[in-house]
């Protein structure tokens, strides 16, 4: 029984003759087409924030930037309503989520850079008038892809400080080449989840309220 099986097996591949064994060549044919797509940058509008993030109109807001390279959502700064006291204050951000999203759909890899400039903080009644001394302080920073999938490489942060007299637009997320593609947020959140802005006023300042603009810009190449 074994040997019929074995010969059976073989039957497809030898031909025995009467000059022995020969060895047919197998007779393959075929053919090939092809799969074919074509990435083109979007005309439309993209969505200005992750739907998964829930913010208040306090929090921040859209830029609705268009095109495909975008900055789309901005956070405010909160930093409360404190008391005087004689000692140096150090004011956590209150933003219940600090975020900032970027997009690049340009589909090149050309990379991008995210800025951020910050003036002092002048009082809301007296232009003239302003806060001494302080730090704003800007320090973990989370990139975080709107789509879990995204195969882009992640953008790298900067950590960063603006002085009274040191307000220039300075480097907070920087995309090189062929990373930072596809939707990006950059969570201003320490390893344990707590806001990483904080504000530090010294001694000897006015009472009143205080505003800081905080100005955001998008470069086109990595800086």
């Amino acid at each position: 029984m074994k040997k019929e099986l074995l010969i059976a097996s073989l039957a497809s591949c030898v031909v025995l003759t009467s000059g022995g064994i020969q060895v047919l060549a197998e007779d393959v044919k075929g053919a090939t087409t092809s799969g074919t797509v074509k990435l083109i940058s979007p005309t439309g509008e993209v969505t200005p924030l992750d739907p998964e993030e829930t913010v208040t109109p306090e929090d921040g807001k859209e830029t609705g930037n268009e095109g495909p390279l975008s900055i789309d959502y901005v956070p405010n700064f909160l930093f409360g309503e404190v008391e005087i006291s004689g000692s140096t204050l150090t004011l956590p951000d209150l933003n219940s989520n600090p975020l900032v999203q970027v997009t690049d759909n340009r589909g090149s890899g050309a990379g991008w850079t995210l800025k951020l400039s910050a003036t002092p903080f002048i009082n809301n009644e007296d232009e003239t008038k302003q806060l001494t001394g302080t730090t704003l302080s800007i320090g973990g920073i989370t990139p975080e892809a709107v789509d879990e999938t995204n195969t882009s490489t992640a953008p790298t942060p900067s950590a960063q400080t603006y002085g009274v007299s040191d307000t220039s637009a300075k480097t907070l997320l920087r995309a090189g080449a062929d990373a930072g593609m596809g939707s990006w947020k950059g969570k201003f959140k320490t390893s344990d989840g707590a806001n990483s802005v904080s504000l530090t006023i010294p001694a000897g300042n006015k009472v009143g309220s205080y505003t800081s603009t905080l100005t955001w810009s998008l470069a086109n190449a990595p800086e």
